[in-house]
């Protein structure tokens, strides 16, 4: 006679502590490297204009270069 016994895994947080940190600290750079640059929005007539030209692309840019890098291992 044999038994068949089913155990399902322990289900974890969805959301641990150190991911909500990592996920708080890459928000957190987004916005320095949103408004790090030469050129100065705020004082600027411009200012918005050249937000949305040059800072924006830049960042999401750089957050999809990290991202390919990520999922290629580097």
């Amino acid at each position: 006679m044999t038994s068949t016994i089913t155990t399902q895994p322990p289900r974890g947080r969805l959301f641990e502590p150190k991911l909500l940190l990592g996920i708080l600290g890459v928000l957190i750079l987004l916005g320095f490297s949103l408004f790090t640059g030469v050129y100065d929005i705020f004082g600027a007539e411009d200012g918005g204009d050249m937000f949305a030209i040059t800072r924006i692309p830049r960042t999401i840019a750089l957050v999809l270069a990290g991202a390919a890098m990520a999922m290629s291992g580097w």
